[in-house]
């Protein structure tokens, strides 16, 4: 499977402002894709569709999220 593609897919949804479809893409994306890397900038990316729902509180779980994934991927 290529799941980078749902990766990809989270990028195309995000910017047509399909915030919902775009976080479970990249949902989809980080519980597939057994590398680190990406899953940071998914993290990252589904915390700017949640501030940009005005989801305040998620989107900051998320930047959370995606700083401990930065830190496993330099480890």
């Amino acid at each position: 499977p290529m799941y980078y593609i749902e990766y990809l897919h989270g990028e195309m949804l995000l910017q047509k402002g399909r915030y919902t479809d775009a976080i479970a893409a990249y949902q989809h994306f980080i519980q597939h894709y057994r590398s680190d890397n990406f899953k940071k900038d998914a993290y990252y990316k589904i915390s700017l569709a949640y501030w940009l729902m005005n989801k305040k509180e998620l989107a900051k779980a998320n930047f959370e999220n995606a700083k401990i994934a930065l830190e496993k991927a330099v480890e």
